[in-house]
This record gives structure tokens, C-alpha cells and sequence, in this order.
């Protein structure tokens, strides 16, 4: 177990700052005579790229699941592998409903009316369920 520490942490200054990584210049001032203002354009040229992650978390999750699914089709009977798949998609449609039924629901509201079953087209819409053969 890692105690707390009381001074400055190690990793507080491991990301570096933007000055550091790009270089901005102003390429133009451009006077609006409608508003009475001038506008200012930058340019941004990155100086120093960041390092691209050679593994995602995303990689990690995808291949613990393939190993899931490779263990249950070789230990578990046939018959088996349809309820354990729904239970899976239903945790996935679970997910997805948590993280992006909001936003779903004000785009569809917008387009059908306040009156339109989002949850039902969400349903309908989201990763499907296995059916029992």
C-alpha cells in the first residue's frame, strides 16, 4: 500500500505544456468595419509530436474478451455458448445505454418530437442480442 505523500507528486509535470509542443504565430489582423474590430488569425505548427501508444486500453479489453470467448468454446457444451453470448451483449447494450442514451435522446427528440420511444429505437439500434439456437 502507497502512502500519501505531502510534497509535490513525481508525475504533476510529466505532460508537457502547449508552449512546449507547438510554436503559434499571428499571420493576421483583419479589420471588420461592421463590428468596429479587428480579428487576429494564428497559426499552429506542432514542434514536437507526441509518442503514439503502441497498445490502447480498448486492445487490452477486445483481447481479454476473444480469450473469454476462446475458454468458454472450449470448456463449456454447445448448448451453452448462446446464454452466455446474450449475457454478454446485455452487459454491452447496458454500457452503451449508460454512456450514450443522453445524448441520443435530445438528437432524436429534436428531429421526431418529444412524443417519439427513444428508448425502444435505442434498443433497437444498439449492439443485438444472440438469439438461443
Amino acid at each position: 500500500m502507497r502512502l500519501p505523500r505531502l510534497g509535490k507528486s513525481r508525475r504533476a509535470n510529466r505532460q508537457p505544456s502547449s508552449a512546449s509542443i507547438y510554436h503559434t504565430e499571428i499571420i493576421a489582423d483583419v479589420a471588420v468595419p461592421e463590428r468596429g474590430e479587428t480579428v487576429r488569425f494564428f497559426s499552429r505548427k506542432l514542434l514536437r509530436p507526441g509518442k503514439l501508444r503502441s497498445v490502447s486500453n480498448k486492445d487490452l479489453r477486445e483481447s481479454l474478451l476473444s480469450m473469454f470467448y476462446l475458454g468458454v468454446a472450449a470448456v463449456l457444451p454447445v448448448a451453452w455458448w448462446a446464454p452466455i453470448c446474450d449475457w454478454v451483449s446485455t452487459l454491452r447494450r447496458k454500457r452503451h445505454f449508460r454512456k450514450d442514451f443522453a445524448r441520443y435522446d435530445v438528437a432524436i427528440k429534436a428531429v421526431l418530437g418529444d412524443d417519439a420511444d427513444t428508448r425502444s429505437l435505442f434498443r433497437d439500434i444498439s449492439p443485438p442480442r444472440i438469439a438461443a439456437v
